[in-house]
């Protein structure tokens, strides 16, 4: 009896297009890798005095904070839909790269939420100090 073979439709995308997904992955990582470095800087410097006396400039980039990390997710969640698509074992070497930036944008998330949880904790504390000592 002779074997039947059933041709399963390609499921992906061109490789022209998945390196056009790589560079822009690959910014994306730039991107994020300058925003973490500037809100780190900006967090590490700041004085509880300071937030006390301008609470809202701190919720205002803490509101910044939260927009940009959105931005990178939606390019993870992007290419996480775009590498889900393929076998894990067949993968081609373009999509195993895909899959490899976009790990690195999820660091790269990880990393700002970090400072954004540390942003809240200090905008928390100033506003209590300014309840207890400042009545504001």
């Amino acid at each position: 009896m002779d074997e039947v073979k059933i041709q399963q439709p390609e499921v992906g995308y061109p490789s022209k297009k998945i390196e056009e997904f790589i560079g822009i992955a690959e910014k994306a990582i730039q991107n994020g890798k300058s925003l973490f470095t500037k809100y780190k800087n900006l967090i590490l410097n700041i004085a509880i005095l300071d937030v006390v006396n301008n609470t809202e400039k701190y919720k205002e980039l803490l509101s910044d904070m939260e927009f940009d990390n959105d931005k990178l997710h939606e390019v993870y969640d992007r290419f996480y839909r775009v590498v889900e698509k393929y076998d894990i074992i067949n993968r081609p070497k373009n999509i195993e790269k895909l899959e490899d930036l976009y790990n690195d944008i999820d660091d790269i998330m990880g990393d700002i939420y970090y400072l954004t949880s540390a942003l809240e904790n200090v905008i928390k504390a100033g506003e209590d100090l300014n309840k207890q000592y400042f009545n504001k």
